[in-house]
């Protein structure tokens, strides 16, 4: 009786016919091919062309398979199996081996005259094996033009599907020529740019569809496409502003720089004490909007003390030393250590503009 086994047959011998061009089995009349179609193996579609992956022709041998039992349960499996063939993963799957190869027609072999009711039965029975096969073309047809509407089912150079080529690491130009060359629209690739420090500048780092994948050829397809190298921050502490900003524009990065300044003891001016933001050993992208803070050496200002009158000489100096102010002492009462005047007087805004300016302390 007619079930979902004899479609998965038929569907079978009509991928037979897709991939050779040809019928698996020929005769004179279609008593003859239904008899072929029992008793005859399945001819191999890789011996027709050996391009054909062997993950494709284990499909083809188990939907054609003489026992219902060695078949697919479901069209539904097979659709899976039509959709992952082609994975790299099953590029070197073996040979489906099938335990039943023939069916046997009983007495078919034996010279014994039939009944004619007998004869009328058996060729009932052929037409009907017939009909089941023509039905499943049909039905093969429409699940093609069904799944592939539907994306379920996915044919390389069929209503619109193709494999997709491996581009990462070509030129972009190349890439571009590799989609059309597969049956692709190179006009509607987006391509975006970012960094690598692995590719070469204009060579492709990613595709957004992966190569082998079976996509309709007016899909969405975008490339990533390599920028360069990216620059590794370097420390800038210790070097001067102008030296970094030297650095900066031989390699050509885009740097915002905030700069503030704060007075250091013992350092000249200019000098950069802090960086933020970009920090050392990290990796930016010269082209983005970068942005790195600096704090930066200046002479020290300091406000003269009014505690210093009456202080201890030597203590009064610790303590503008420890300001960044050079001091030099001068005794002029001959009575004590204590200060009794400063020079700029107290109050005064110095700033230790290296070694030009002191500030003399009188007791």
């Amino acid at each position: 009786e007619p079930d979902p086994a004899i479609d998965i047959y038929s569907l079978g011998i009509v991928f037979y016919e897709l991939l050779t061009g040809d019928v698996p089995y020929k005769g004179t009349s279609p008593t003859e091919i239904a008899v072929q179609h029992l008793r005859s193996a399945l001819p191999s579609v890789r011996s027709f062309n050996p391009a054909i992956p062997q993950s494709v022709e284990n499909i083809v041998v188990r939907a054609a398979a003489k026992d219902p039992a060695e078949r697919y349960p479901s069209a539904r499996d097979m659709v899976q199996d039509l959709n992952t063939c082609l994975l790299p993963d099953r590029a070197q799957e073996p040979p489906l081996h099938l335990k039943t190869i023939t069916l046997d027609l009983k007495g078919q072999n034996e010279p014994r005259p039939k009944p004619a009711g007998r004869k009328k039965k058996a060729l009932s029975r052929v037409k009907g094996i017939a009909m089941g096969v023509l039905a499943g073309v049909v039905l093969l047809l429409l699940v093609l033009f069904a799944g592939s509407a539907t994306g379920l089912l996915r044919i390389p150079g069929f209503l619109g599907y193709e494999t997709m080529p491996g581009l990462v690491g070509q030129t972009q130009e190349e890439a571009l020529q590799s989609l059309d060359a597969a049956g692709f629209d190179s006009e509607k690739a987006e391509l975006e740019y970012k960094v690598d420090d692995s590719l070469d500048q204009g060579r492709v780092i990613a595709q957004s569809v992966n190569a082998g994948r079976v996509v309709a050829q007016d899909s969405s397809i975008v490339l990533t496409v390599s920028k360069g190298p990216s620059f590794l921050i370097p420390d800038y502490t210790g070097r001067t502003l102008e030296d970094v900003k030297a650095d900066l524009a031989a390699h050509n990065v885009n740097v915002t720089l905030d700069i503030t300044s704060r007075g250091e003891p013992d350092t000249n001016p200019g000098i950069v004490l802090e960086q933020n933001g970009l920090v050392p050993g990290s990796r930016v992208d010269p082209e983005a909007d970068n942005r790195m803070s600096l704090v930066i050496s200046e002479y020290p200002s300091i406000v003269i003390p009014q505690e210093l009158i009456g202080m201890d000489v030597d203590e009064a100096k610790r303590l503008l030393n420890r300001e960044g102010a050079a001091v030099i002492t001068r005794q002029v009462s001959g009575q004590g250590t204590n200060v009794v005047r400063v020079d700029p007087p107290v109050g005064s805004l110095y700033t230790q503009e290296g070694t030009d300016s002191v500030v003399t302390l009188y007791y």
